[in-house]
């Protein structure tokens, strides 16, 4: 497998010309006296880190409360956000997709394939489950 692995700022500004010039014009903005809004001076710390193969490409971003993880392959995508109070993970194959988000007080679990959707909602005081199927629907609430 032929694999190139992009890390240097200049590289990176040549794959993402829009990103990092704007990051740049953001750069040159004078502070603000709030120090926060689009005119503060104050910019997030970020490493972004790109890997370009024959069939996949692999992007993270790593910055202070935020992680996200994008990988896209020929016949799949896996994207994945890391923040400090949620955690959303999405996979989207040739035949099925799978949603997943976790908060502090409640998770989603979402799986919808070619004959078959499953919906699970967990919370603090709730669960509900939901499966829609070519033959059969289960529909189940809990609650406390």
């Amino acid at each position: 497998m032929l694999c190139s692995v992009y890390s240097l700022p200049t590289i990176l500004t040549e794959i993402f010309p829009c990103f990092f010039l704007s990051c740049k014009a953001n750069a040159r903005v004078k502070p603000a006296k709030t120090w926060h809004g689009p005119h503060s001076s104050t910019l997030v710390n970020c490493v972004v880190l790109c890997i370009v193969c024959v069939d996949c490409v692999v992007l993270c971003i790593v910055c202070v409360d935020c992680v996200v993880l994008c990988v896209v392959c020929v016949d799949w995508v896996v994207l994945c956000f890391v923040c400090v109070d949620c955690v959303v993970l999405c996979i989207v194959c040739v035949d099925c997709v799978v949603l997943c988000v976790v908060c502090v007080d409640c998770v989603v679990l979402c799986i919808v394939c070619v004959d078959c959707v499953v919906l699970c909602i967990v919370c603090v005081d709730c669960v509900v489950l939901c499966v829609v199927c070519v033959d059969c629907v289960v529909l189940c609430i809990v609650c406390v």
